[in-house]
């Protein structure tokens, strides 16, 4: 099959200037073309690649892409990332939570996203308020880590006393461990009461030690006695 020649058109921002060398790679034919970029750059390209809108530019598309927003380092940038990467990516560890989440179509654009949501504050990170729901606007805010925590859907909320709370922020405002608030719970099966309420008893720890096995050093006037010499009992 003859190839044709594409010297002279223009394929988005390659214009093709002439053919270019054949080469032979596993037995196969790869022809190119010898292209200019609009930005100036000067590439052989092959000829498949131009045809079928694989290749577009030297790269320099992408760039000015980038620069449109000039927010590829920013957080806003990396949190909109994060989110196509969790529903998208089959590879991502939380594709399989993820994947069956809405997104709105806007949001495949980061320019729309960023319209939506505006910057990201310091130490926040995008949250959904409905956990059920996908991604959108009225469904997403910017969070901190303790409210995002409060806001998953195995919390564990007690109302008391009129005041609901989850049971890490039970632990917080009552100053008794969470370890100790989920067994009252869980395990004891305790009253809301007496799981926010009662006090935490220790245990008290003695050691004690047989006359027949430790024998104290006699201390001298100007020292304390520092070790304690056990000796096996006959």
């Amino acid at each position: 099959m003859k190839l044709e020649d594409l010297s002279g058109k223009r394929f988005d921002r390659w214009r093709v200037i002439k053919r270019g060398k054949s080469r032979i790679k596993n037995k196969r034919k790869f022809n190119y073309f010898i292209c200019e970029c609009d930005c100036g750059t000067v590439k052989e390209v092959l000829n498949w690649s131009l045809t079928r809108g694989i290749s577009k530019s030297c790269g320099c598309i992408i760039i000015d892409k980038l620069k449109t927003h000039g927010k590829s380092r920013s957080g806003v940038y990396k949190s909109w990332y994060s989110m196509l990467r969790r529903c998208l990516n089959k590879n991502h560890p939380a594709y399989k939570t993820y994947s069956k989440l809405y997104i709105d179509k806007k949001w495949f654009k980061f320019e729309s996203f960023y319209k939506d949501m505006g910057e990201r504050p310091n130490r926040m990170t995008l949250d959904r308020i409905d956990n059920s729901k996908g991604y959108y606007k009225d469904n997403c805010r910017w969070a901190t880590w303790v409210q995002q925590a409060n806001n998953r859907k195995d919390n564990v909320f007690l109302t008391f006393k009129g005041a609901t709370h989850t049971l890490k922020e039970w632990s917080r405002i009552k100053n008794i461990n969470y370890s100790t608030l989920k067994e009252r719970r869980s395990r004891h099966k305790w009253s809301i009461e007496d799981i926010l309420t009662k006090e935490v008893q220790f245990a008290k720890r003695s050691r004690q030690w047989k006359k027949s096995d430790v024998s104290t050093a006699k201390s001298s006037p100007r020292t304390r006695v520092k070790k304690a010499y056990v000796t096996n009992a006959q």
